[in-house]
């Protein structure tokens, strides 16, 4: 099944921000639905409801479809935090989204005057889906023209995804009982290997689909049984009433930091994916020899801030740390970390002027910043004080808008080996 282990999504309940674990929970409840599940997906849909966390607007899609699924159920739980829908509106407005693509004219002027049969590729589907829409090709064309797209020129990620959705949607909708078949199991074959690339709730959206769900036939591809299932709603039912009753925790907080190192140490020359430097890879090690109180009060004084202790404590194990993935940062010994004004002054200017625009406070925060790691690279790790003395851990990258915030240093430690444990 394409989810994070188990384990996995039983420590993001304890360690997550609250608004991902209520769109973490609502999500595995989808899955259990369309795998045919739909009974313990709604008790699981109860369970969480009943904390009266504030409903997701990230889940608009995911609660039509399990309104469509509901009417064809015909049970729904108890206290749904959101507004009911009318279920043709759901349909018309999902068959706009899944269906009507926005092909640019730069794109379809190559190939929309011939016809159907001469076309392969990426513009075999579209000139499809365009076909579909102006109603001028028959539907076993269309579907057949799709299958040909599959089969032939074998698309992966989104244009996979797109594919077998759109062809589960005409062929159930058509009533074609064999090619309905064909294609909502390759659609859930698909999303074994392309997870991320999906949306589930598309096919949840349309009755016809949403119909072989209640089958099973999707949760037999996906290899799931009723007994794994129960299991886990006890086991996410009781984390979630940890989760409420104790507040947001650490995952490892039982570690040191040596054996917490040490365990991000051993999970990265196991998966063995990174390009390290020879001498890395000779000693096997990220860790470097421990900073001296001696020269962690030296740079507070240069700083003149007081770090906070959980990333002294970490200097006092390892004074730095070496890269150990393309996401995650080279953290710098101790002589080297410094204020981000002092660092990178330019920076400090244009991201500072363009958080006080928005909201002051995280500009102040931003301007006040220490960083620690990633000096002159494409992201930066940043420790920022906070009016209670606690410090906030910032994670930028090139690749991702705004800032990622962890509630200290070892949340981002810890972060990232969990990370590392889930692939």
């Amino acid at each position: 099944m394409p989810k994070p282990n188990h384990l996995a999504f039983l420590r993001a309940i304890q360690s997550d921000e609250l608004e991902n674990v209520y769109e973490l929970v609502s999500e595995k409840a989808v899955q259990w639905a369309v795998a045919g599940y739909m009974e313990p997906a709604n008790e699981l849909l109860e369970t969480l409801w009943k904390y009266k966390i504030p409903h997701s607007r990230n889940l608009q899609l995911e609660d039509k479809g399990l309104q469509i699924m509901w009417s064809i159920y015909g049970k729904h739980p108890s206290n749904i935090p959101f507004e009911i829908s009318n279920a043709s509106a759901i349909v018309e407005k999902n068959w706009a989204l899944a269906l009507q693509p926005n092909w640019a004219p730069s794109f379809t002027n190559k190939f929309i005057s011939k016809p159907i049969k001469e076309l392969t590729g990426l513009e075999l589907f579209a000139k499809s889906l365009i076909a579909f829409q102006e109603k001028s090709e028959n539907i076993p064309t269309i579907l057949q023209s799709i299958k040909q797209y599959l089969e032939k020129d074998a698309p992966v990620g989104y244009a996979y995804a797109q594919a077998t959705s759109c062809g589960s949607l005409i062929a159930c909708k058509s009533g074609d009982e064999i090619l309905s078949q064909y294609f909502v199991e390759k659609w859930a074959k698909g999303y074994l290997e392309f997870p991320a690339n999906y949306s589930l709730s598309h096919l949840m959206c349309e009755p016809t689909t949403a119909k072989y769900f209640s089958s099973g036939i999707v949760g037999k591809i996906w290899e799931m049984n009723i007994d794994d299932i129960l299991k886990e709603l006890t086991q996410i039912k009781e984390a979630l009433a940890s989760r409420i009753a104790n507040g947001k925790s650490l995952v490892f907080g039982h570690l040191s930091w040596k054996e917490l190192l040490d365990r991000i140490n051993t999970q990265v020359f196991q998966l063995n994916d990174y390009p390290f430097a020879e001498i890395v890879l000779h000693n096997k090690s990220l860790a470097k020899p421990a900073a001296s109180t001696e020269g962690i009060e030296a740079a507070e004084e240069r700083l003149g801030v007081k770090l906070p202790e959980d990333y002294k404590e970490f200097l006092l194990t390892s004074n730095g740390f070496e890269q150990f993935s393309y996401t995650s940062v080279s953290l710098a010994p101790i002589a080297e970390i410094d204020s981000l004004r002092h660092a990178d002054p330019d920076l400090v200017e244009i991201f500072g002027n363009a958080y006080e625009e928005n909201d002051p406070v995280i500009a102040q925060k931003f301007k006040s910043s220490i960083i620690i790691g990633g000096q002159k690279s494409e992201q930066q790790l940043l420790l920022i004080p906070l009016p209670d003395h606690r410090w906030e851990c910032w994670h930028f990258a090139s690749w991702r808008p705004g800032e990622q915030v962890f509630d200290s240093f070892r949340a981002y430690m810890e972060y990232e080996l969990q990370d590392l444990e889930n692939k």
